[in-house]
């Protein structure tokens, strides 16, 4: 059957479609959000946040909708919640907590570029190790995830890190 798409909470379309099923096990209400892709000019956090802001684009008000139109249907439906900007760890910290007890926030990391994505392009790179010097565990939690290590510790919620890998 086709989900109708003109105008109705498709979210909870696809809720109402799927959460009875065993091996549905949640949703993911937008991949990588990034409404500002095509702007070059956006290198940090602030910047997005002003950005979004002068834009009139508020994610966290959009996320909450879409969880409330699956609420209508499967109150117990885990959802899944993206950061923004490719749901890189380092603008983590704009996203906000939903008001409800079943997301899952979600992030995407291949930091350090250095070490999963090098310039060498083979597994026994010059140089590309790890732990290396500088990205032990601590570079790790202090430097790349030190936004979602902060997001967790304030509001005790689940974290799905969805995407990571190296490129060989």
């Amino acid at each position: 059957a086709r989900l109708d798409y003109s105008g109705r909470a498709w979210h909870a379309d696809i809720a109402a479609r799927y959460a009875s099923d065993p091996l549905f096990v949640g949703l993911n209400l937008m991949v990588e959000p990034n409404p500002l892709a095509s702007d070059d000019t956006i290198g940090s956090p602030e910047e997005l946040r002003a950005a979004l802001t002068a834009a009139g684009i508020d994610l966290t008000a959009m996320m909450a909708r879409f969880i409330a139109q699956i609420r209508t249907v499967a109150a117990e439906l885990p959802v899944i919640v993206q950061g923004p900007f490719w749901s890189d760890p380092e603008f983590f910290s704009l996203v906000e907590p939903q008001a409800d007890p079943y997301v899952v926030y979600d992030f995407h990391s291949y930091a350090p570029r250095e070490f999963t994505h090098p310039d060498c392009g083979a597994p026994n790179c010059d140089g590309v190790a790890y732990p290396g010097v500088e990205w032990g565990p601590s570079y790790l939690s202090d430097e790349v995830l030190s936004a979602i290590v902060e997001f967790q510790a304030a509001h005790h919620a689940p974290i799905l890190m969805g995407e990571f890998g190296l490129e060989f």
